[in-house]
């Protein structure tokens, strides 16, 4: 008797394509991946010498930098003013972190961001930044005149440095935000721990958070 079955080679499941990404998409990907990694590395190595100079541990120190870097890539994408950016962001943080824990700063940090705000500009920009200095500074030094051990020399140094890399506009944004944040959020955290208003605060880290703002925009 004839066998009438007959044996077919199973096809089997056809592979699916693997997508492959265009190569700016993947370069673009790849540089945004290393650059929020060398922030967390200045993260954790700013952190490092926080726990050596002072002990207390905050892992904001690890994901600000990492906040900032994207916020970063998403306004200026990776370039000269997205590393610029992020210096100043990171002299920022050291300097929050040292008025926090000793309501100081050292003198090196102002110098350093007055360096930063050198970073790929040119001569006809400075007098823009030398006008932000100085109408930046002069009502501050008039708080800190009329209100003594209201407001720092460290705050007044901090700000300074922090308008001539910003200019005269970007410089009054930083401290308007910066002073409405410190005085909004000091007055409520002091309401509900019940403590006493006149007592004086840190400030650094309010004019840190406008300066970044202000760095944006």
């Amino acid at each position: 008797m004839a066998n009438n079955f007959s044996f077919i080679r199973p096809i089997g499941v056809l592979p699916m394509p693997i997508p492959v990404l265009p190569f700016e998409i993947t370069l673009q990907m790849s540089i945004f991946i290393s650059f929020v990694l060398f922030a967390l590395l200045l993260g954790f190595l700013l952190e490092k010498q926080m726990r050596k100079q002072w002990k207390p541990h905050s892992t904001l120190n690890l994901i600000l930098p990492i906040i900032a870097a994207v916020l970063l890539f998403l306004r200026f994408g990776i370039g000269m003013e997205s590393i610029k950016g992020l210096t100043l962001f990171m002299l920022l943080l050291y300097a929050s972190n040292s008025d926090l824990q000793t309501r100081e700063v050292c003198d090196n940090i102002p110098i350093m961001i007055t360096i930063t705000a050198l970073i790929g500009i040119g001569i006809s920009n400075i007098p823009m930044m030398v006008s932000g200095v100085i109408c930046v500074t002069i009502p501050q030094l008039l708080i800190a005149t009329l209100k003594p051990n209201s407001y720092g020399g460290a705050d007044i140094k901090i700000m300074a440095a922090c308008s001539f890399l910003l200019g005269l506009e970007r410089g009054f944004v930083a401290i308007i935000v910066g002073l409405l944040l410190a005085v909004i959020v000091t007055i409520t955290i002091r309401k509900i721990q019940k403590k006493d208003l006149k007592d004086t605060f840190p400030i650094v880290p309010y004019l840190a958070i406008g300066s970044f703002l202000a760095f944006l925009i």
